[in-house]
């Protein structure tokens, strides 16, 4: 870009900074002056003994700017209002605000303030199931507790501290223990499984002891019922009128195939059939050409004729007979061919 252009957007800018900062700095000291009166009016809160609006005015000047005497502030009206986990968790911020060596003061009266607030507060040890269930969820006091807290001190208010516990698969736990300022007390979270049967697997070992509780508890299961399908899903009847049709078909084929070239080669030999006799003539081969067409003429009408009758009842069948899945009372029909006649014979149960 020229230097002749740039040089008025630059002068643009810099104007456009020198209007804006008092803005800024106004809003600033607003804010701090803001501050100011909330600790000045949670101080005259405090003299009067209204420890509740003093914390409330403290705690809104703190969302403004932090400072270690104001964290000690804090720590000292939750303590006098009875909130003494939270005021031993704002004597500790106190005491951290305040390391930088700057506010020996504050650090000194929050650390001793911290001391006095730890013979006050009760502590639990929360000791879940071993192996730990998959899933597992603990809320100590209506708030959730993360599984990293568990068998290890945790600081709770003193007096009847409620502790819930739920994994999948299990009933939900829950227990009241009453913990004593200055005291610590544990508690074993026990979850009993909500299946009727033994659990297998990754949940027995999660449970051991209780799979011995479901094995001698449960009751006798009835003997499971003969299973006579052998697994297929089917009927065999219309799978055996299937493929009994189709061999049948098949072979109608091929018998027509083996007489049609029986008749041409009888044809273009010359052979002929005596009207009479019915007798062939003409050649050496013709009497064998001519019983050949004769006995696969006759295969052929035996495989198509009986082959889409048995096709036909398979089909049928597919569609009327039960499966082996369901009950043996309904009824069921069979139709197969007969060896040696041009016909089906069928039966049936009902």
């Amino acid at each position: 870009m020229n230097l002749r252009l740039r040089l008025p957007i630059v002068m643009t800018f810099v104007a456009g900074l020198s209007r804006l900062a008092p803005a800024l700095a106004q809003t600033s000291a607003e804010a701090e002056a803001t501050w100011r009166a909330l600790v000045s009016d949670a101080q005259s809160a405090q003299t009067a003994g209204d420890h509740t609006r003093a914390l409330d005015l403290a705690q809104r000047a703190l969302h403004t700017h932090a400072s270690p005497s104001l964290q000690r502030f804090i720590a000292e009206e939750q303590s006098a209002l009875g909130q003494v986990v939270a005021a031993l968790d704002s004597a500790h911020r106190c005491v951290d605000a305040a390391s930088d060596g700057t506010h020996e003061a504050d650090r000194a009266s929050c650390a001793t303030l911290a001391d006095a607030l730890s013979h006050r507060v009760g502590r639990i040890v929360i000791n879940p199931p071993s192996p730990m269930p998959t899933g597992l969820h603990v809320r100590v006091s209506g708030s959730d507790l993360s599984l990293a807290l568990l068998g290890v001190p945790y600081i709770v208010a003193p007096g009847d501290v409620l502790v819930d516990a739920n994994a999948p698969g299990s009933q939900p736990f829950h227990q009241s223990v009453h913990v004593a300022p200055g005291e610590t007390s544990s508690l074993a979270l026990t979850l009993t499984l909500t299946m009727p049967a033994a659990p297998t697997g990754s949940a027995a070992a999660t449970h051991p002891t209780l799979v011995a509780r479901h094995r001698t508890t449960a009751p006798p299961s009835s003997p499971p019922s003969a299973d006579t399908s052998s697994g297929f899903p089917y009927h065999p009847l219309p799978i055996a009128g299937f493929v009994s049709g189709g061999v049948l078909v098949v072979g109608g084929l091929v018998s027509y195939l083996v007489g049609n070239s029986a008749v041409s080669s009888f044809t273009n030999a010359g052979c002929l059939v005596n009207p009479a006799t019915s007798v062939p003539a003409g050649g050496p081969n013709c009497t064998g050409w001519y019983s050949t067409g004769s006995t696969a003429g006759t295969l052929e009408t035996v495989g198509f004729t009986v082959g889409g009758m048995a096709l036909a009842a398979a089909t049928a069948m597919w569609f009327l007979a039960p499966s082996t899945h369901e009950s043996a009372s309904h009824a069921s029909i069979l139709c197969l061919p007969v060896p040696g006649a041009a016909g089906l014979s069928c039966g049936g149960t009902f």
